[in-house]
């Protein structure tokens, strides 16, 4: 559901999809850092990435979320 939400731009439903939920997947953790992303919320997002690439195990993913990492650090310095 939250892919549907992020192809239709719909942040804030991603958001609130996630926001009760206590247990989180290093994928549901990435979504929801791409919504806050998307809305402004680096800060969140960046916290939300690195939560992400802590509970990953797969490589492929950790270099995805590593370069999503990069570019937020690279729109703080504009």
């Amino acid at each position: 559901l939250a892919k549907i939400y992020l192809e239709n731009e719909d942040y804030t439903s991603v958001l609130s999809l996630y926001q009760n939920s206590n247990e989180l997947t290093s994928t549901m953790l990435e979504q929801r850092a791409d919504a806050e992303n998307a809305l402004g919320q680096f800060s969140n997002a960046r916290a939300s990435y690195m939560l992400a690439l802590q509970s990953s195990t797969n490589q492929a993913s950790r270099a995805l979320i590593n370069m999503k990492i990069s570019d937020l650090e690279g729109e703080g310095l504009e």
